[in-house]
């Protein structure tokens, strides 16, 4: 009777596991599981296939990630400033190239004179050192062996460095002020998810945000209410910045335009040809 019992229970816990929920957007639980935790790994939700030369340019922030490198090996290391940054001429004559132009320069809200300037040069700058790819030694930035090793063997192990840094490694908060330093990234793989689903079609930013908080609704707790707006409009502002605006819309895997102004203006998102030719996910 135990035996029989004990069958029948893990049956239920199977067909339960396997049942599409409406908080997952239809996916059950054990597809969520297989979704979230297996990035990169053999058995993972989400395969990321091999571009062409040509593709890879796409990619904005990938070209100012290899020419960075590129820089480096060229000049055999470059010695850093007395702040541990990057010389300002190097960082204007990438960004002269315009592989990633930023609004805030173009528009002349900021001026490019040192590395943290830009937002790309400075981005890349990390990726490199947190894959493995930089080293520095008595203040000169040069390629460690994996680096050297990396830039002459094709773009795709260079891109697929540049993307496991980003997702598993970089801290998304670093570049603004909102705290809850998990937000964005994680379920960064349910938004791919939603977005292969969904993205064809243009959609506000909101869309994706509102899904995101019914799948993981424990965020909303990092964020207070302020004067200007509550828990639920902070949280919308910082998934959307640190997902679409400084991860998505660099990679080159969505478009972003604006309609609006100040207070009325709404972001709308959509997945370029890039993102369908580089992501596959298995359901």
């Amino acid at each position: 009777m135990t035996i029989e019992f004990e069958s029948m229970a893990t049956a239920m816990i199977q067909k339960r596991n396997n049942m599409g929920l409406s908080d997952f957007d239809g996916l059950s639980p054990a597809q969520m599981h297989m979704l979230m935790y297996s990035l990169f790994d053999d058995e993972s939700a989400i395969t990321f296939n091999q571009l062409t030369n040509q593709e890879y340019t796409e990619v904005p922030l990938f070209n100012v990630f290899k020419v960075l490198a590129q820089t480096i090996d060229a000049q055999d290391g470059i010695k850093l400033t007395a702040t541990g940054n990057l010389p300002p001429k190097i960082v204007k004559e990438i960004y002269a190239q315009g592989l990633l132009l930023e609004p805030y320069l173009e528009k002349g809200l900021i001026k490019l004179r040192t590395e943290p300037d830009s937002l790309s040069i400075r981005l890349s700058r990390i990726l490199l050192d947190l894959a493995g790819l930089t080293k520095i030694r008595k203040k000169k930035l040069s390629l460690t062996k994996k680096g050297q090793k990396l830039i002459t063997g094709g773009n795709s192990p260079l891109f697929t460095a540049l993307l496991a840094t980003f997702c598993n490694k970089f801290n998304w908060s670093f570049f603004d002020g909102f705290g809850a330093d998990t937000v964005g990234r994680t379920g960064f793989e349910y938004t791919l998810y939603l977005l292969s689903k969904y993205g064809n079609e243009q959609r506000e930013t909101s869309f994706y945000s509102e899904k995101h908080l019914i799948a993981f609704p424990d965020l909303i707790r990092m964020f207070e209410y302020q004067t200007y707006s509550t828990p639920a409009g902070i949280f919308h502002s910082c998934y959307s910045v640190r997902t679409f605006e400084r991860c998505l819309k660099l990679l080159g895997l969505v478009d972003i335009e604006f309609q609006g102004l100040r207070q009325d203006r709404i972001e709308l998102v959509s997945i370029t040809p890039l993102f369908t030719k580089l992501i596959h996910i298995k359901f």
